[in-house]
């Protein structure tokens, strides 16, 4: 009897055994299982939540439309349908010759208060193109004003720009002055984009005036020697933009020492009921224009005889009181 209980807990701890290695391949059959739902779960969650960011992007691409909002890397949506014209990506140590631009208005080593077509005609250090150390480090120009630098008055002021970029803006009509000249005409819009670099010695409230940038009128016109029709400006600590030299219609504040996009989207007309100007701005050089402005209305060409004289972008560095340095690169127009 002894033999037969111990028989029998024998066959009862078998069974136990057994009983627990089929547990055990039921659990691991579940959890294989578990694993490949949680797999394709994972791989349909992937592709919804790529369907939600792109759904999201394109939200975000029709919000950056509004005053005040950003823009995604690489695709500003004030360029949508709008074609690059002419650019400098500042990669030309002499870019009057290479065709990018028509004339030099800095220093000249004869002394002359005249334009140059000639990188060579220059006093040393006025424009030095440097071929790295921009915006991912990317080549950028340096532009250096003394004071007397000038090439149409005499006195403090300090003057080194590129003028007149090279380039057809396509069915345009006939201008006087270099007759390859980029123009900007009445009743055209156009986005004028840069990079600019304030070094970090510059006194950002300073209150004289220091232009950095111009959309002038054509001086092969007679204007009268009138100011800009639109310069940008930086003075007491902010980034400015004037109309003829006189009401400020945009500011921001400015800071030194480190990169800044612009964008300035205007529809040029001598016409105070149609001419725009909307600022863009990438305040810390990741791609995206995260400040917008309002839209300013008024007069963005002089106008003569009923119409508005053509204009020309002006870049550089133009200062009442010389001896300020700046740096530029990835300038374009767009239209």
């Amino acid at each position: 009897m002894c033999k037969a209980i111990r028989n029998k807990g024998i066959w009862k701890a078998a069974g136990l055994v057994a009983l627990a290695s089929l547990l055990l391949v039921l659990q691991t059959s579940a959890a294989a299982s578990g694993q490949t739902a949680s797999a394709s779960a994972a791989k349909k969650c992937k592709k919804a939540k790529g369907k939600a960011v792109k759904k999201s992007a394109r939200k975000h691409r029709r919000r950056c439309r509004k005053s005040g909002s950003g823009s995604t890397p690489g695709s500003p949506p004030f360029l949508k349908g709008l074609t690059r014209r002419w650019s400098d990506d500042a990669s030309r140590s002499n870019p009057v010759e290479s065709g990018r631009w028509d004339l030099y208005s800095c220093g000249r080593k004869d002394g002359q208060q005249a334009t140059s077509t000639l990188v060579s005609d220059l006093v040393p250090g006025r424009f030095s193109p440097s071929s790295s150390g921009g915006p991912g480090n990317k080549p950028y120009y340096h532009f250096y004003a003394p004071s007397g630098d000038n090439q149409w008055t005499s006195g403090s002021a300090g003057r080194c720009e590129l003028s007149y970029p090279v380039g057809d803006p396509g069915n345009a009509p006939p201008h006087a002055g270099p007759s390859n000249a980029y123009m900007f005409y009445e009743g055209r819009r156009a986005v004028t984009m840069f990079s600019v670099r304030l070094p970090s010695g510059w006194n950002v409230n300073a209150p004289g005036y220091r232009v950095i940038a111009q959309w002038k009128q054509n001086e092969w016109v007679n204007t009268g020697g009138i100011s800009p029709a639109l310069a940008l400006e930086q003075r007491s600590g902010n980034w400015i933009m004037t109309s003829f030299g006189g009401p400020i219609v945009w500011s921001m504040p400015a800071r030194a020492g480190s990169w800044v996009n612009f964008a300035f989207d205007i529809t040029y007309s001598g016409n105070a009921s149609n001419g725009r100007l909307k600022v863009y701005a990438d305040t810390n050089n990741d791609g995206v224009y995260e400040y917008s402005s309002p839209t300013w209305t008024g007069r963005t060409l002089f106008q003569q005889n009923g119409t508005g004289v053509e204009s020309a972008f002006f870049n550089g560095l133009y200062e009442g009181v010389g001896g300020d340095t700046i740096d530029k690169t990835d300038m374009s127009i767009w239209n």
